[in-house]
């Protein structure tokens, strides 16, 4: 099974085209205080994840995100795992921070 990873740049202009479904992995108190502005973004905490795993859509590629992009592997991983096809989002929302201040909120 291969770590499947997407940039920020392709992710966004994937999420202009079509509905893409994002996970944002962090705890929940880091999701409030700061989270990227994308269509369907949802919260799961990684260690909530094996949980929520009956909320996520099997027939789309779920994209996972972290802070810096090390975290949202690991769930990529345990998502594939799981049947799901999982890519993880390359440097996380500090990335998407550099790249576009306006879209962190």
């Amino acid at each position: 099974m291969e770590l499947k990873e997407i940039t920020i740049e392709d992710l966004r202009k994937k999420s202009e085209k079509e509905d893409v479904q994002v996970i944002d992995i962090r705890p929940s108190d880091m999701f409030e205080e700061e989270h990227v502005h994308i269509k369907a973004i949802q919260n799961i905490p990684l260690q909530e994840l094996p949980d929520h795993l009956d909320q996520l859509k099997k027939d789309q590629t779920i994209y996972t995100l972290c802070n810096r992009g090390n975290s949202s592997k690991q769930a990529a991983v345990f998502l594939q795992m799981n049947g799901f096809d999982a890519t993880s989002i390359k440097e996380g929302t500090m990335g998407w921070k550099e790249k576009y201040p306006n879209e962190v909120h």
